[in-house]
Protein backbone atom coordinates (compact mmCIF):
# COMPACT_ATOMS: atom_id res chain seq x y z
CA UNK A 1 0.00 0.00 0.00
CA UNK A 2 0.73 3.66 -0.56
CA UNK A 3 1.41 4.00 3.22
CA UNK A 4 3.65 0.52 3.94
CA UNK A 5 5.59 2.14 0.89
CA UNK A 6 5.88 5.08 3.10
CA UNK A 7 6.73 3.17 6.08
CA UNK A 8 9.83 1.22 3.91
CA UNK A 9 11.27 5.15 2.69
CA UNK A 10 10.94 6.77 6.15
CA UNK A 11 12.63 4.09 7.93
CA UNK A 12 15.04 4.05 5.36
CA UNK A 13 16.10 8.06 5.13
CA UNK A 14 16.36 7.68 8.89
CA UNK A 15 18.89 4.88 8.76
CA UNK A 16 20.67 6.20 6.07
CA UNK A 17 21.40 9.24 8.20
CA UNK A 18 22.20 8.03 11.49
CA UNK A 19 24.30 5.99 9.10
CA UNK A 20 26.02 8.83 7.56
CA UNK A 21 26.20 11.60 9.75
CA UNK A 22 23.56 13.59 7.70
CA UNK A 23 21.29 16.15 9.46
CA UNK A 24 17.60 15.71 8.54
CA UNK A 25 15.80 18.81 7.13
CA UNK A 26 12.28 19.21 7.29
CA UNK A 27 10.12 22.10 5.59
CA UNK A 28 7.56 23.60 7.84
CA UNK A 29 4.65 22.86 5.71
CA UNK A 30 1.85 20.74 7.70
CA UNK A 31 0.05 18.18 6.09
CA UNK A 32 -3.58 18.10 6.82
CA UNK A 33 -4.34 14.77 5.43
CA UNK A 34 -7.55 13.51 7.48
CA UNK A 35 -7.48 9.59 6.32
CA UNK A 36 -4.00 8.76 8.11
CA UNK A 37 -1.87 9.75 10.79
CA UNK A 38 1.42 8.21 9.86
CA UNK A 39 4.00 9.82 10.93
CA UNK A 40 6.40 8.37 8.11
CA UNK A 41 3.78 9.94 5.56
CA UNK A 42 3.83 13.36 7.71
CA UNK A 43 7.61 13.61 7.99
CA UNK A 44 8.54 12.20 3.94
CA UNK A 45 5.00 14.99 2.93
CA UNK A 46 7.28 17.58 5.31
CA UNK A 47 10.75 16.47 3.06
CA UNK A 48 8.97 17.02 0.02
CA UNK A 49 9.80 13.49 -1.27
CA UNK A 50 5.53 12.40 -0.92
CA UNK A 51 2.13 14.22 -1.84
CA UNK A 52 -1.50 13.66 -1.50
CA UNK A 53 -3.96 12.75 -4.08
CA UNK A 54 -5.41 15.53 -3.02
CA UNK A 55 -4.23 18.18 -0.47
CA UNK A 56 -6.81 16.78 2.10
CA UNK A 57 -6.57 12.92 0.91
CA UNK A 58 -3.46 10.85 1.00
CA UNK A 59 -4.86 7.33 0.81
CA UNK A 60 -2.83 5.12 2.65
CA UNK A 61 -4.51 2.04 2.15
CA UNK A 62 -4.60 1.98 -1.87
CA UNK A 63 -1.98 0.29 -3.76
CA UNK A 64 1.07 2.08 -5.06
CA UNK A 65 1.77 2.25 -8.71
CA UNK A 66 5.03 1.65 -10.10
CA UNK A 67 4.87 5.64 -11.05
CA UNK A 68 4.40 6.70 -7.82
CA UNK A 69 7.27 4.25 -6.62
CA UNK A 70 9.67 5.36 -8.97
CA UNK A 71 9.20 8.94 -8.17
CA UNK A 72 9.05 8.98 -4.58
CA UNK A 73 12.37 6.61 -4.98
CA UNK A 74 14.06 9.59 -7.01
CA UNK A 75 12.80 12.32 -4.74
CA UNK A 76 14.40 10.21 -1.61
CA UNK A 77 18.00 9.93 -3.52
CA UNK A 78 17.76 13.82 -4.60
CA UNK A 79 16.74 14.47 -1.01
CA UNK A 80 19.31 12.12 0.42
CA UNK A 81 21.89 13.53 -2.00
CA UNK A 82 20.91 17.18 -1.21
CA UNK A 83 20.83 17.22 2.75
CA UNK A 84 24.84 14.92 2.41
CA UNK A 85 26.08 17.27 0.29
CA UNK A 86 27.44 13.82 -1.49
CA UNK A 87 28.82 15.14 -4.95
CA UNK A 88 26.99 13.44 -7.39
CA UNK A 89 29.32 12.84 -10.40
CA UNK A 90 31.88 9.90 -9.83
CA UNK A 91 34.87 10.19 -11.35
CA UNK A 92 35.37 8.01 -14.26
CA UNK A 93 37.46 6.00 -12.85
CA UNK A 94 35.29 4.50 -10.48
CA UNK A 95 33.24 3.45 -12.79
Amino acid sequence: TREEFCELVYNTVITVAKQNSIKITYNAREAHFYDTDSKAIMMLYRMEIIAGRTSTRFAPKENITREEAAVVLDKTAEYLLCVSQIPTVLPTADI
